[in-house]
């Protein structure tokens, strides 16, 4: 009976295996690129200029999976229970940790002395299903919503794009003197942004500094984690609602 349960967890639809492909092959294609251009530079090594190839990638690859995570095919049909959120938080993981034989290619590229590149990538699976969840919450309200995915894009670029620009702001209104992502300066709230948490935290792990330690990360993390089984479990309860009321009727 077990055998079967996770058989079912990590069961793959054929859409998601080609969409996972598709985003690790421009993954893959990305750095290839940067470490032509810039890695492999004739001047020389320059542990500074290899370091920052480790940040720049880490934080590419969140914003190329939050394109790719709203294609997520899932069906709506089961959502509320128990194994379809496990099967959805199954195949993100797999999604996200994808990406780690690119991860160390850069460290055996640059020579640099491995960080704890698996941490980062922590933020991946609770930021795509948090997407995915919204993306339930919202069809649950309202089946089949001509502005579904608008709404999506929406909610992405406002999290991600948005948030990190009014911290910006924030900083510039208080005149505030940042020495580090991980500034106590900056308003803890604008740490929910996945974007910003990841890059405070791989900036901190190349040698940036950190003056709140991994906190910021860990809360994010926790954050979403915990609203998208919020979300999701709301909104199998709606469409569970939304068909008792249609069959009655």
């Amino acid at each position: 009976m077990l055998r079967n349960y996770l058989a079912q967890v990590f069961q793959v639809e054929k859409e998601n295996t080609i969409l996972a492909a598709l985003y690790l092959s421009l993954l893959a294609l990305s750095l290839l690129a940067y470490l032509l251009t810039v890695v492999l530079r004739p001047e020389g090594y320059n542990p500074g200029v290899y370091r920052d190839a480790y940040v720049y990638f880490m934080v590419y690859d969140l914003i190329l999976f939050s394109l790719f995570i709203p294609f997520w095919a899932a069906d709506g049909a089961e959502t509320g229970k128990v194994l379809h959120f496990l099967k959805l938080l199954a195949g993100i993981t797999v999604m996200a940790l994808s990406s780690v034989p690119l991860v160390l290619t850069i460290f055996v590229t640059t020579r640099l002395s491995p960080f704890n590149f698996a941490l980062p990538l922590l933020m991946k699976p609770a930021w795509g299903l948090a997407v995915l969840s919204v993306k339930s919450f919202t069809g649950a309200l309202k089946p089949n919503w001509r502005w579904s995915r608008l709404a999506l894009a929406l909610f992405i670029f406002a999290t991600l794009a948005l948030g990190c620009l009014l911290a910006f702001f924030s900083v510039e209104y208080r005149q505030a003197v940042v020495t580090t992502l991980y500034d106590r300066d900056i308003p803890a709230v604008f740490f929910l942004n996945p974007l910003l948490s990841l890059a405070g935290l791989v900036y901190s792990q190349a040698g940036g500094g950190s003056q709140m330690g991994h906190i910021p990360f860990y809360a994010c993390a926790l954050f979403w984690g915990l609203a998208s089984a919020v979300l999701y479990f709301c909104a199998g309860r709606i469409a569970g609602w939304r068909g008792r009321r249609t069959g009655h009727e």
